[in-house]
Order: structure tokens, then sequence, then C-alpha cells
């Protein structure tokens, strides 16, 4: 049964963060998260090569280093920690067993990911019902033609046509730039 969507959603927001990050399988609870995440990092990663680089503060706490060790450095996806100069690291995920996924978020093609990252992204988002709402109609836009079609004051065969409920990512808001980032103290753990 779909949700009910109220609006439309217009501000932007990271697609990396809301479509791949659930697919680490960091509980929604856990309460060590990335600043943000991306899907490209200048002169490093291009987004063809399927890595999730994720920005988090520098752990403070005891218990931000075992959320660090179980659900980061241990995650069957890590690959690379690099600590920044400014009281920050990045993580480094690989997603290259989830080409599919990653490619459709890459084209905006949200509805056509595969049954268990759209799992992924339910149970991340189970505690958060609006959110929860959203991610179900871009992910299963059809349960969510009429809704929209009020909202937005349109026949539901132009939503049709279209297929999806939301638009392709910003690549350049889903690109990292290499200001203040000091790669002499990167630690490659391969």
């Amino acid at each position: 049964m779909p949700h009910s969507i109220k609006e439309v959603n217009r501000r932007y927001f990271q697609r990396s963060m809301f479509f791949l990050y659930p697919g680490l399988k960091v509980p929604p609870h856990v309460q060590f998260k990335p600043v943000s995440t991306y899907l490209s990092w200048e002169n490093k990663y291009d987004v063809s090569d399927r890595r999730l680089i994720c920005l988090f503060p520098v752990i403070q706490s005891e218990l931000q280093k075992i959320h660090e060790k179980k659900h980061l450095l241990n995650n069957s996806r890590f690959e690379d920690f690099i600590e920044l100069s400014d009281d920050k690291c990045i993580y480094v995920f690989n997603f290259d067993n989830l080409s599919k996924d990653w490619d459709c978020v890459v084209h905006g093609k949200y509805s056509k990911m595969s049954t268990h990252m759209k799992i992924c992204i339910g149970d991340f988002f189970r505690s958060e019902p609006k959110s929860l709402g959203y991610m179900d109609s871009y992910l299963n836009p059809a349960s969510y033609y009429d809704q929209y079609a009020k909202i937005l004051d349109v026949e539901q065969d132009i939503l049709k046509e279209g297929i999806e409920l939301l638009n392709l990512p910003n690549l350049g808001k889903e690109h990292l730039l290499n200001e203040h980032i000091n790669f002499e103290v990167s630690l490659n753990l391969e």
C-alpha cells in the first residue's frame, strides 16, 4: 500500500546518501553518520569506478570506535580510509558487485534498482515514515502517479511517460573536491 505524499520534495538531496549508503547495511540507529556521501572524488575516483565516498567527522568516543570497526572497517564493501586535515575522514566503499544499482542511481533510473537494494533502502528508512514514503515513491513510482498528479495538477499520463518521479543526480553535488584534503595522511588498507 502506498504511503501518503502531501507535497513534492523540491530540495536537492544527495542521491548517493539516500540510494547507495543504505546498501552498506549500517543500521539507521547508529549515531555515527556521514556528513556527506559522493559518487566521485576529484583526481582520485570517477563515477565509473563505482566507489561510494563517505565523509565522516573524526571519531570522538569509544562508542563511535566500536561502530566504526563493526559497521565501516569490517564492512564487506570497505576499501580505504583517508584522514583529512580538518577533523574529518573519508571511508571508501566498493560497489562493483552492485554495478546495476550504481548505474541506476547515476542515470536516474531509481525504479529499476534491484529488489535487494530496494529492501535495504526500505529497512534503512523504516523508522522515518516521511522519508520512507518519498523513497518508496521514487523506487515504485507507478503506485504514486495518482498522488503526484494531484499535487502537481497534471495528468497521470505525463508522469507515466517519464516513469521516474525524481530527477537525475546532480553530479557536481555528488563530486568531492580536493579542498582541505591532505593525501599524505592517507592510509590504504588494501
